[in-house]
């Protein structure tokens, strides 16, 4: 069996098998015995002293043993299932091992993503930096452009005061516009006829007067010499070049001075050449045109007026009324009228009327005569045409600078109307409305404040207004014997276009536009 040394510790002692012996076996000597735990001799192996000490140690030994051994299995089972809210148990360690497991798998992925964008950001960056140089370069251009046009810092607020400069100075030239057109109006005589006065024509009360002499309407254009008419026309003409000239407004027909002693317009001289002379083969050098100029009798009237379709301005098609100016454009319009009263005029008119028996449409003397006829014809052809172009010419300056009664007028006119008719062809009484018009001034084809033009556009038919002049010098001619009313309508009847228009044109080569 096995002893406890209570002294210095546990000793295994292996004793005499005949220790508990009451007898010694015959043949062996008997010793004595010594205590286990204080050596001292004694009969047994174990003295109660140190018996009881070992019992007391052991005891003491059992309850650390079993304290300790408490403890360890406390200490397990928090370890396993996490006896406390502080601490985690094996479970949880794995349920988190899996889930550190699967986070570091996903954020494997993640940096892999990571990489590809940082490579994708890579390329965008490389992108991005040539954008930036573009717009550096761009920047620094922009940056010289200013700089050369100098430090525009109010930019919007000196386009102010230019636009207000600029209305301020259109205003001031639309008065000075105006006075210019007021003064050469009164400068010129330009009024209504009063009373009457001696000579061959008398004055009415639709008579208007130009520096004293009286212009009166187409009917009445018979009763006054070619001289007074002549005068009247080159006033008129000078009186509208100078107010277009203050307007600065270009006009369908531009009037022409052409004298009898003039260089021709179609000769171009060549000074290196020596005097030689090229286009024309008529045309003489400046030094013969002087030489001939200096030696001829001097004309007897400052030239001769004609009238031309412009050819600076375009006409265009108007849409303010059904009527347009279609004929405008006519190659008959692109030559030039003759603005001239002939002095054989009033032989001819005097011969008609004492002798109409001999130009009947159906007498057998039509083609003798007929020669004689066309040349004085002729000659009605231009007054005609050219006075319908100087209508023209007054209407549009009238209507772009706003006289109030016009458009009326003009409404009127196109329905046959006869009063609104002799309005129209009275060119001294709308240019005598210009004072009062309030737009006088404000459209032109320069610089305006309210508008500048770039074409001639004007609602009125110049076949209708061609017409109306010509039922208008016609009106105091009596019928052709042998012509029936049809054709050759009474003088009373203000309706005398269509059958001169279709009828005439055969008997006495009438041409309308």
């Amino acid at each position: 069996m096995q002893l406890l040394s209570f002294g210095s510790g546990f000793k295994s002692v292996v004793p005499s098998p005949f220790a508990h012996s009451p007898q010694t076996p015959p043949g062996l000597v008997q010793r004595k015995m010594e205590c286990g735990g204080c050596h001292q001799p004694r009969k047994d192996l174990f003295c109660a002293r140190c018996l009881t000490q070992g019992l007391k140690k052991h005891t003491e030994a059992n309850q650390i043993l079993t304290t300790q051994l408490n403890a360890s299995r406390t200490r397990s089972d928090r370890i396993l299932n996490g006896a406390s809210s502080s601490s985690r148990g094996l479970d949880a360690d794995r349920v988190l091992s899996a889930r550190v497991s699967q986070l570091a798998t996903q954020n494997t992925l993640l940096e892999e993503e990571v990489q590809r964008q940082r490579e994708a950001c890579k390329k965008k960056g490389q992108a991005l930096r040539a954008r930036r140089e573009t717009v550096l370069a761009r920047r620094k251009a922009l940056a010289g452009a200013f700089a050369r046009k100098g430090e525009e810092r109010n930019l919007v607020a000196e386009i102010a005061d230019t636009r207000r400069a600029t209305l301020v100075l259109g205003q001031r030239l639309q008065h000075a516009r105006r006075v210019l057109v007021c003064e050469a109006i009164d400068i010129f005589g330009v009024k209504r006829t009063q009373g009457e006065v001696g000579g061959k024509g008398k004055r009415t009360a639709d008579d208007w007067e130009i520096v004293g002499l009286t212009m009166p309407l187409p009917q009445s254009f018979t009763e006054y010499s070619s001289v007074h008419l002549n005068a009247v026309f080159e006033h008129l003409i000078h009186l509208l070049i100078t107010i277009t000239g203050y307007l600065d407004l270009s006009v369908p027909f531009a009037p022409q001075w052409a004298g009898s002693t003039l260089v021709k317009d179609n000769a171009i001289y060549a000074g290196a050449h020596q005097g030689s002379t090229s286009g024309d083969a008529s045309a003489m050098s400046i030094i013969q045109s002087r030489a001939q100029i200096a030696t001829k009798a001097p004309a007897r009237h400052v030239g001769k007026i004609h009238l031309s379709a412009s050819s600076t301005i375009p006409f265009i098609r108007s849409t303010e009324d059904s009527t347009l100016l279609s004929a405008a454009i006519s190659p008959t319009l692109q030559k030039r009228a003759l603005l001239y009263v002939s002095s054989s005029r009033e032989k001819w008119k005097r011969r008609q009327r004492k002798h109409s028996d001999q130009v009947s449409p159906f007498s057998a003397e039509l083609a003798a005569a007929r020669v004689t006829r066309d040349k004085h014809r002729e000659k009605e052809d231009h007054l005609n045409l050219s006075y319908t172009m100087l209508l023209l010419d007054v209407l549009y300056i009238a209507q772009t600078q706003g006289v109030a009664w016009l458009r009326d007028v003009l409404k009127a006119s196109s329905r046959k109307d006869g009063n609104a008719a002799e309005l129209v062809l009275c060119p001294l009484r709308l240019i005598d409305d210009l004072r009062w018009s309030e737009g006088l001034g404000s459209i032109s084809h320069g610089p305006s404040p309210t508008g500048q033009l770039f074409s001639i556009t004007f609602p009125v038919d110049f076949t209708r207004l061609h017409v109306a002049v010509v039922a208008a010098f016609e009106r105091d001619a009596p019928p052709l014997k042998g012509c029936n009313d049809k054709v050759y309508p009474k003088p009373d009847n203000p309706d005398r276009t269509e059958g001169i228009a279709a009828d005439r044109s055969d008997v006495d080569d009438w041409d309308l536009v």
